[in-house]
């Protein structure tokens, strides 16, 4: 709240000298509040700094986490399906969203989901530290109950230590060049890929492709498949109605009509900077007002000529616009090769969202590619 006169050496030194005790109090409100954590985790008590583990609960005011009945249950079957029954992770997770069953935050159940239930030591009455950083993460006996027995969650983290398997990441087939960019219509989860064989009537095979999305193998979506060939005619089309949209664009705004309507914009700043000056000067204004509307004028025609300076430059200097990449495409889409249809998107594209229509003179279902976000 002080004021303090930043154009002089001595305002400038005074600043910095108050930013480093202000950064040096942070740091130790951090270290603090580390230590704290630390202390309250050894002692017992869950930190449940975001949110208690499924399956408890913890009331403010309440020092000591309590169990919560109806999410214990889901708990006990969880490792009961999991180690009794030998129930995959995947296979756990349909289970639970086909019954509706909700997670912490009502969202979906996942593999993931299921797995960190079966890591989660709370449920054996024991509080952990800091699981990310593996130099200060820590085990101790907790004040709270345990949910199951010590016997049934090690035999569960001795079978996932069990299935564990290093796997390299698969890349797509050159065919599933769209795979990465396509979004599902329902829940906005990322498609995955699905491909089939079947035979051609001289007996040779082929291979389709189509999209899927990622959250239907847990019961998670209903979305259904939608093929490559659909997504690449709706793509095509998009770009194509992109391609005559801008172009309508660039012949209203040339380079030329946009530095002309620049410099008459400075030169309208410049007429009102004089106008202030004389108003200034005759006495109709004081000093303050005259100051601050004189300091809003100067960023105008500041940002002003940096757009003319910028016109200028792009001139000289090419630049890749969202243009540049709509002619590419559209005028050398069908000379790409998968692969290199797969590098352009790559390089250009950030996201495609399509929504699944159907006109009244269409028997099929169609797909309709509806914005394409660029790099």
């Amino acid at each position: 709240m002080e004021s303090i006169d930043t154009h002089t050496a001595s305002g400038r030194m005074f600043i910095k000298i108050i930013g480093i005790f202000a950064e040096f109090e942070r740091e130790n409100i951090v270290e603090r509040t580390r230590l704290g954590f630390e202390r309250k985790a050894k002692e017992g008590y869950s930190l449940c700094t975001t949110h208690a583990s499924y399956g408890y609960m913890r009331d403010k005011g309440q020092k000591i986490q309590t169990i919560n009945e109806k999410e214990a249950v889901i708990v006990r079957e969880i490792f009961d399906m999991y180690v009794n029954q030998k129930k995959a992770l995947i296979g756990i997770a349909k289970i639970l969203n086909i019954r509706q069953v909700p997670t912490k935050f009502n969202t979906n159940w996942t593999a993931n989901a299921v797995r960190d239930i079966l890591q989660n030591c709370n449920y054996i009455g024991k509080v952990r530290y800091s699981v990310k950083d593996k130099k200060r993460n820590f085990e101790t006996a907790g004040l709270h109950e345990p949910i199951i027995e010590e016997e049934l969650f090690y035999e569960a983290k001795r079978i996932i230590e069990k299935n564990k398997k290093i796997t390299k990441t698969k890349k797509p087939r050159t065919e599933n060049y769209y795979l990465g960019f396509l979004y599902c219509p329902k829940c906005d989860g990322k498609l995955s890929t699905h491909g089939s064989y079947y035979k051609k009537k001289d007996g040779t095979e082929k291979y389709t492709s189509s999209y899927k999305c990622g959250r239907g193998q847990f019961k998670a979506c209903d979305f259904g498949k939608v093929s490559h060939n659909k997504i690449n005619i709706a793509f095509e089309k998009y770009m194509k109605r992109l391609k005559d949209i801008e172009s309508k664009k660039k012949q209203r705004a040339t380079p030329e009509i946009r530095q002309e309507i620049l410099e008459e914009t400075l030169n309208k700043l410049n007429h009102r900077e004089n106008e202030l000056w004389r108003l200034y000067i005759e006495g109709r204004i004081g000093f303050t007002e005259y100051k601050a509307v004189k300091n809003k004028l100067d960023a105008d025609k500041k940002e002003t000529q940096d757009k003319i300076n910028k016109l200028n430059a792009s001139e000289s200097i090419p630049i890749i616009s969202k243009e540049d990449i709509i002619m590419e495409f559209v005028d050398r889409w069908h000379e790409f090769t998968d692969i290199e249809r797969r590098e352009f998107l790559t390089k250009f594209v950030k996201k495609i969202d399509i929504t699944i229509a159907k006109s009244e003179n269409e028997i099929r279902w169609v797909v309709v590619v509806d914005n394409v976000e660029f790099v």
